[in-house]
């Protein structure tokens, strides 16, 4: 094809500078336009990433806190069941105003988490204290969850007196 046939199939160019000239800075144009849009890119990729990694993070405190306070409800609600049925003979050998730890006989099947329950006997009722205290290994810090429970005496009979779960307390 000779060059008279090739200039009739291109549009005419408005500017008289050289095809090659014309076509070498409009290749710089696009790089740079391409690398521009390839860092925002970048950049939008980096945040999506941070922000899952965010939420992955904030879903695993939030499930070892509730792993936690279930812990110590169970306990607390255990021990509350063992008081009622076995009424007042129980309780009445505990301290009044002091704190008395009480072994756990249900264990619990978290790696690293320990649940104790402490219960304060007071003239009328009975406050459960259950504790969930989880060290992560290898780490020096500790979490705790504490939760309360209360007890009210209710007399049966003028001989005989139990202690009724009346529900959880700040």
């Amino acid at each position: 094809m000779s060059i008279r046939l090739r200039r009739q199939y291109i549009c005419l160019r408005l500017s008289p500078m050289p095809i090659d000239h014309q076509y070498r800075e409009q290749q710089g144009i696009i790089s740079v336009g391409a690398l521009c849009l390839l860092l925002v890119m970048m950049g939008f990729g980096l945040a999506l990433l941070y922000f899952v990694q965010q939420m992955w993070s904030d879903n695993q405190a939030y499930q070892q806190e509730m792993t936690m306070r279930l812990a110590a409800e169970s306990a607390v609600e255990c021990q509350a069941a063992d008081f009622e049925r076995s009424g007042s003979r129980q309780v009445e050998l505990l301290p009044l105003n002091q704190l008395q730890r009480l072994a756990i006989k249900r264990p619990v099947d978290v790696d690293g988490l320990e649940v104790t329950v402490t219960v304060v006997r007071q003239s009328d009722s009975l406050l459960l204290i259950g504790c969930a205290l989880w060290r992560p290994q290898g780490e020096n810090w500790e979490h705790k969850k504490i939760v309360r429970g209360i007890m009210r005496k209710y007399a049966d009979t003028e001989e005989e007196n139990r202690y009724v779960w009346c529900g959880w307390t700040q």
